[in-house]
């Protein structure tokens, strides 16, 4: 299926181009890796595609332990995983410390080709916030374009913890164990799909049909990627009220009889209104990177510049 996104660029909020950018590139990561949609699996293809001569396990099970909080046995089984893929090939059958992790030629082309697709997103995002930006970048799958990708999504993970901590603190303020299980649970697939489906739905931009959201609206997408039931996803939406980032609609609210309906609150969704507006310049930064890299220059937009057309294949 098409989706387009067709406005005028200077009337475009940025916190909504930058998410709208984020739940787009999850289906650009969906379509060139189906089966790689767990925890850390991410994480694992960046690290190795970025080292062509290998890296030791022990440097990637430091980083899945540094942001994911995975023991050593999960992070093995999700190597094995990418392996099974024919993502990652391995110098020994058992994974150790000193075990070396190469990207086959599969990720290698998939990752690159996946990067093109995205930093063209990317650069209409960013298009979309600064308009005087060049109506078109040619952008191929290069070395230069999988740096500025890195760069962007580091810089942005950063940002987006830190905001999604600061949330938490206040919301969260007697339990630091519990306060960091939430933070770690939130980067996960299901979770961030609920998020980010609660946010886009009430931001104005969206034309949401009903005013709150069922189970249905978050499970059929989590039961894709996750394989998990309906009563998993009910029980991922109750952690997401309990951390106060949805609140349960009743009938009072319009609800129909015995259905389990939820809506982001206004006050939260400026809170995260403010944190997606802020990683923009992000989006900005990237926009001016790429120009340089594809040598472009920021000129004056024609009227017929001024319509961003901005597509994406779901």
């Amino acid at each position: 299926m098409r989706w387009g996104l067709l406005m005028e660029t200077k009337s475009s909020d940025p916190a909504y181009v930058v998410c709208k950018f984020i739940e787009t590139y999850g289906e650009v990561w969906d379509r060139y890796f189906p089966n790689s949609m767990r925890k850390a699996h991410w994480q694992i293809a960046s690290i190795v595609r970025m080292h062509d001569d290998g890296i030791l396990f022990s440097r990637i099970r430091g980083r899945l332990d540094a942001v994911y909080g995975l023991d050593e046995e999960t992070s093995i089984l999700r190597i094995k995983e990418l392996v099974k893929e024919d993502l990652i090939s391995l110098d020994e059958k058992t994974i150790r410390s000193s075990t070396c992790l190469s990207p086959t030629n599969k990720l290698t082309q998939s990752f690159d080709a996946h990067v093109a697709e995205t930093v063209q997103l990317l650069y209409a995002a960013a298009r979309e916030i600064e308009p005087t930006f060049p109506s078109h970048l040619q952008i191929s799958p290069v070395e230069g374009a999988n740096r500025i990708f890195f760069e962007f999504f580091e810089s942005f993970l950063e940002a987006w913890d830190e905001h999604r901590l600061a949330f938490l603190r206040k919301q969260i303020a007697d339990s630091p164990a519990r306060r960091n299980k939430a933070l770690l649970a939130l980067k996960t697939y299901a979770y961030w799909h609920i998020f980010m489906t609660a946010w886009l739905h009430q931001h104005p931009q969206s034309k949401p049909k009903k005013a709150y959201l069922l189970v249905d609206d978050f499970h059929s997408a989590i039961y894709q990627h996750v394989g998990v039931s309906v009563k998993a996803t009910t029980g991922y939406i109750q952690d997401m009220i309990d951390w106060g980032f949805l609140r349960r609609l009743s009938k009072d609210d319009g609800v129909p009889r015995g259905k389990f309906a939820v809506r982001m609150d206004s006050d939260v969704f400026e809170n995260f209104r403010t944190a997606f507006a802020s990683t923009s310049d992000l989006a900005r930064e990237a926009g001016r990177n790429l120009m340089n890299l594809y040598g472009a220059s920021s000129t004056a937009t024609s009227d017929a510049d001024k319509i961003l057309k901005f597509r994406v294949s779901r």
